[in-house]
C-alpha cells in the first residue's frame, strides 16, 4: 500500500480523504508546504543540496506524509489459472482453514454504491485441532466500526452467528458440530453492502465506487490461536490463505467491473449485465464498479495488463501508466519468478488517500512510482503471503525496494538513517506504528534501505537467485521473519547478521 507522497506526485493535501498521519508530520506538512506535481525525485535532490541536516530530513520526511464497457474480455488462452492444492504449512503448525471456496452471488443498485446478495464458504479444517468456532474477517467495517456497519452478515446457516467483536470487523461462527481435523464445511448468509462516502479504498469519489476488503473473508488459525487483530488505518491488519472464489455480480449495464480474477460479461434483465469472475488461489477479492475507460495490453510473458482509468486522468497519464505497468510486471517475472495468473487489472484516478494492492488488481494513483510498487504487491503479498498486521516489512519493505530499483529512485535514508525512536524497528509491527508513528518511514523507506543492504551484501546475481528460489518456495504460502532471516543466510557467502542488525531486523 502506498499511503501517500511517497508513492506518487506530491500534492496538495485536501481537507477530506486520505490516512491520518501522526500529529508531528501532520504539523510538518503545514509548515513545508508543497505544490501538486512535485516528484519524490525531485524533492529528493533539493533535500541533498540542502546544507542543514534538519532540513534535509524533514523534507525527506515530507515525502511519507501519509495522507467503459460493462463486458470484460475473456483472458489469453495461453494463460493457465492455478490449481488449487494444500496450503503450506510451516513444520512447526498447520494453518487453516484451508481448501476455501467462496461463492458470491450480489446485486447493485443503480450507483454501484449498493450490494446485496448471498455468500457461501466451503473449507476444511487443515488446522490440526479441532474447531468448534470459526470466524469471519468483515474488513470494510473497519473505520467506522460498529457503530455504521458497512458491511453486513445475515440469515447465517451452517452454523450460528455469535456477537461482532473488535470493532465488527470479527463475526465468530460456531459450527453446528466440532469440526474435526481433515472435516469439510460449509456456512451460507446473506450478505449486505453499503460503500461508504468517502475516497478511500473501501469507498468512493463521485460515480467510481472501489470496494476493496469489503468481502468476508475466513481468519486465519496456526499455531498461535486465531489471528483477530484490530484495523490499522494507515497501514494493513490482513491476513489470509489462498483461497478460489466465483463472483457473480448483477449490476447496471452503465457501469464497468474492474476486479480479482478473469470475468466474463452477458446480458441480464433489460439495461442489466450479469459478469461472472473466477479467481484460483488468491488472498482476497476486491473489485470497482463506475463508468471507467479502459485499455489494454500485454506483456513479453503474455500477461494481459488491462488498466480502468477515471475520467480525472489524462490521455498522457494513461499511456504512461499502461506502458509502467507492462514494463514492471516483465521486470519483476524476471526478478521473481513468473507471474501464474492470466491478467492483472490495475484501476487508476488522482486518489486522495494513496494506493493500495490486491491480488491480480491494484487500485492506483497514476504515476510510475505508485504502479510499480502495487505490482510488486502481485509477488510480494500475493503470491508470497505474510502476516500485515505482524510482520508489514515482510511485505511492504520489498515491494518498496523493487519500486526503487525498477524506477531508479534513490532513497536517501539508506546513507543516512533517520529512526524515530531509540525503539523503532524494521520488524514491529502494526500494533507498534498504530500506537507510536512512523509507519512508512520505517517500513517503506528504512525497510526498503535493508533490502539494499542484503543486495551490496550477497552481491545482485546471488540476491535476486535468492529471491527467485523464496518466492517459488512460498508461493502460495506464508512468508516468516524467520523463514526469510535463516534463508538469505543460507543463500549467503557472508554472515548476514550485522546487515539484519544495522537496520533493527534482527
Amino acid at each position: 500500500m502506498f499511503t501517500g507522497p511517497i508513492d506518487m506526485p506530491l500534492r496538495a493535501k485536501s481537507d477530506g480523504g486520505g490516512h491520518p498521519g501522526d500529529g508531528k508530520r501532520a504539523s510538518m506538512d503545514r509548515s513545508l508546504p508543497t505544490t501538486r506535481g512535485e516528484s519524490m525525485s525531485s524533492l529528493t535532490l533539493l533535500s541533498r543540496s540542502r546544507s542543514d541536516r534538519h532540513l534535509s530530513r524533514a523534507l525527506t520526511l515530507l515525502l511519507l506524509v501519509g495522507a467503459a464497457a460493462a463486458s470484460v474480455s475473456p483472458s489469453p488462452a495461453s494463460a493457465q489459472a492455478p490449481t488449487q492444492t494444500a496450503p503450506r504449512a510451516s513444520p512447526q503448525e498447520s494453518r487453516g482453514p484451508g481448501f476455501v471456496n467462496y461463492d458470491v452471488r450480489l446485486t447493485a443498485d443503480d450507483t454501484g454504491g449498493s450490494w446485496h446478495g448471498g455468500m457461501s464458504v466451503r473449507f476444511v479444517n487443515t488446522t490440526g485441532v479441532v474447531l468448534d468456532t470459526i470466524w469471519l474477517r468483515l474488513w470494510g467495517n473497519g473505520e467506522d466500526g460498529c457503530a455504521a456497519p458497512a458491511v453486513r452478515v445475515t440469515r447465517l446457516s451452517g452454523g450460528t452467528a455469535g456477537d461482532p467483536a473488535v470493532g465488527c470487523t470479527a463475526l465468530p461462527v460456531r459450527m453446528a458440530h466440532p469440526l474435526r481435523p481433515g472435516q469439510p464445511a460449509l456456512v451460507r448468509f446473506d450478505l449486505h453492502i453499503a460503500v461508504p462516502d468517502r475516497d478511500a479504498r473501501f469507498g468512493h469519489n463521485g460515480p467510481y465506487y472501489l470496494l476493496g476488503h469489503a468481502l468476508p473473508v475466513l481468519a486465519v488459525h496456526d499455531g498461535k490461536g486465531w489471528h483477530l487483530d484490530s484495523y490499522s488505518t494507515g497501514g494493513e491488519s490482513n491476513f489470509s490463505l489462498t483461497a478460489d472464489w466465483t463472483v457473480r455480480l448483477d449490476h447496471p449495464r452503465a457501469l464497468a467491473i474492474p476486479a480479482t480474477g478473469s470475468a466474463v460479461a452477458r446480458p441480464a434483465r433489460p439495461g442489466r449485465t450479469l459478469t461472472t469472475i473466477a479467481a484460483k488461489r488468491v488472498r482476497d477479492f476486491a473489485f470497482a464498479a463506475g463508468p471507467f475507460g479502459k485499455r489494454e495490453a500485454l506483456t513479453r510473458h503474455g500477461v494481459l495488463v488491462r488498466l480502468w482509468f477515471a475520467d480525472d486522468v489524462s490521455a498522457a497519464e494513461v499511456d504512461d501508466t499502461l506502458s509502467g505497468a507492462v514494463e514492471y510486471m516483465d521486470t519483476f517475472a524476471g526478478w521473481f519468478g513468473r507471474y501464474p495468473y492470466p491478467e492483472v487489472d490495475l484501476v487508476s484516478s488522482h486518489f486522495d488517500w494513496g494506493s493500495m494492492e490486491y491480488p491480480t488488481y491494484v487500485a492506483t494513483y497514476p504515476a510510475r512510482t505508485a504502479v510499480a510498487h502495487e505490482l510488486a504487491h502481485q509477488w510480494w503479498y500475493g503470491l508470497v503471503g505474510n502476516d500485515q498486521y505482524a510482520d508489514p516489512w515482510l511485505d511492504e519493505a520489498i515491494a518498496e525496494y523493487a519500486k526503487q530499483r525498477a524506477t531508479g529512485d534513490e532513497n536517501p535514508l539508506c546513507a543516512d538513517p533517520f529512526w524515530p525512536s531509540p525503539d523503532a524497528k524494521v520488524t514491529s509491527g502494526m500494533d507498534y506504528f498504530n500506537a507510536n508513528g512512523g509507519y512508512s518511514l520505517v517500513v517503506y523507506l528504512l525497510g526498503s534501505c535493508l533490502m539494499h543492504d542484503l543486495e551490496r551484501t550477497m552481491g545482485p546475481d546471488r540476491w535476486l537467485a535468492f529471491l527467485r528460489d523464496y518466492a517459488t518456495a512460498h508461493r502460495y504460502g506464508v512468508s516468516t521473519p524467520v523463514a526469510f532471516r535463516a534463508e538469505a543466510q543460507a543463500a549467503s557467502p557472508v554472515d548476514l547478521a550485522p546487515v539484519f542488525h544495522r537496520w533493527r531486523a534482527s
